[in-house]
């Protein structure tokens, strides 16, 4: 009942600084009108007779969530449940309210933010408070997320993103108390929910078996997922271990999320889009690892030193460095260095944090690298979002595990804390 106690009141101070935060950053979007992308989320029939609530649900759930544009070229994903939520606050408050749906996406993002808190403090319970602190500051305050919390159809990515963390956070839970039924409810509800919010968000998958995955080499880990299941049963039953959970888990978000569209689209809908705004998608082939350091690069230069916000994602945006650039070979070096140790520190069951950081950042960095498949545009600040939370928490991480020896750990924080005022600015002035 203490833990339970001091834990809902750690969370509850995070959740009223991340409103505080968010609050103090956006409050000038909630005079924000709409922009030309809403319109992908937005049903402007809002009101007419021939399309009651129930109809247009129904539209948004039979088609590709840009079917609402007459004369789109551009066949996207199915994403039912951003436009879904604007059809219900429309018709809770019984009009079109731009104000209102800012407001909402501000609170949506300070949730975000606590999710993101509460993730931390799940994963890594024995850290300091100060660590998933400082992360969810660096989250919030960082200018490269005013455009998700500004653009309305970017409700997608805040939805995704706590759906897929809140997942996480439900299950490792549930596991924790022995509730081994109701953790893979959760997390097949709110992850299918993610995935139906940007398909991008499958990704949470890949954090769950990387958690189970860590599970063999760390202990802190290894409590939570290789407990027995269902210990005072008998036979085959009693040896099942709680990762196993993950098993059903898996395949039903695979079915849900990725078939429910299969089901409910018109047939013959392809969902190819007939050209992509990337000129990775012409390039020769050898050209592959350079554009793709290129673009990592791009998105961590992007987060350490945000410049202007951007409008557009296309061509011209990513100088791609070829073979002969010596920055490739630099960033390639330093990619070894990073991979060796992270085997050392997996292979020495040391540092705990440094690899399930890193593979966090690759598991939800990969939809978006151009490394499997050429996304729509080159890069995107909004697609950033999940990632940068795994940096936030590294930083974070980085700077508290400074030794106080010579006050390097007091140096650090007064460092990151002038660090979240300079973001704080430049989010605020974006």
């Amino acid at each position: 009942m203490y833990n339970y106690i001091n834990f809902t009141t750690k969370a509850s101070f995070a959740l009223i600084i991340a409103l505080l935060m968010v609050t103090v950053l956006g409050y000038q979007s909630l005079s924000h009108d709409y922009n030309l992308d809403d319109a992908y989320v937005l049903r402007w029939d809002f009101g007419s007779e021939s399309k009651t609530v129930l109809v247009q649900l129904k539209e948004i759930w039979s088609n590709r969530y840009n079917a609402a544009l007459e004369g789109e070229l551009n066949t996207y994903g199915f994403r039912p449940i951003a436009a879904s939520s604007f059809v219900i606050e429309q018709w809770l408050i019984g009009r079109q309210s731009s104000s209102t749906s800012h407001g909402i996406n501000l609170l949506l993002y300070a949730l975000s933010g606590l999710i993101l808190f509460i993730f931390l403090r799940q994963v890594l319970p024995h850290s300091p408070t100060l660590w998933p602190l400082l992360a969810m500051l660096l989250f919030l305050t960082h200018p490269l997320h005013a455009e998700v919390f500004n653009s309305l159809k970017n409700r997608e990515e805040l939805l995704g993103f706590m759906f897929s963390l809140g997942a996480i956070n439900g299950w490792l839970n549930a596991l924790k108390l022995g509730k081994i039924w109701r953790g893979i409810g959760f997390f097949l509800v709110f992850g299918t929910l993610a995935v139906l919010s940007k398909e991008s968000y499958l990704s949470i998958l890949g954090l769950g078996w990387l958690l189970v995955f860590l599970s063999l080499r760390y202990e802190e880990f290894k409590t939570v997922f290789w407990e027995k299941c269902w210990p005072k049963r008998s036979g085959m039953l009693a040896a099942i271990p709680k990762a196993v959970s993950l098993i059903p888990i898996t395949v039903g978000i695979l079915i849900l999320g990725l078939a429910m569209p299969a089901w409910n689209l018109p047939e013959g809908d392809s969902g190819k889009a007939p050209f992509a705004e990337n000129p990775f998608a012409y390039t020769d082939s050898r050209q592959w690892y350079p554009q793709v350091i290129s673009t990592l690069i791009w998105y961590l230069t992007q987060f350490l030193a945000p410049g202007k916000m951007l409008f557009y994602y296309g061509y011209d945006m990513v100088e791609v460095y070829g073979w002969t650039h010596p920055l490739l070979y630099t960033a390639t070096l330093l990619l070894l260095l990073l991979m060796t140790l992270l085997f050392y520190a997996i292979y020495k069951r040391k540092w705990r944090a440094l690899p399930l950081i890193a593979a966090w950042f690759a598991v939800v960095y990969a939809p978006l690298s151009n490394v499997f498949f050429t996304i729509t545009g080159t890069v995107a600040e909004r697609l950033f979002f999940a990632p940068s939370a795994a940096l936030s928490a590294g930083l974070a991480g980085l700077v508290l595990s400074l030794p106080k020896k010579y006050n390097m750990k007091i140096i650090g924080m007064a460092l990151a804390l002038c660090y979240v005022t300079f973001l704080s600015f430049k989010t605020h002035s974006r």
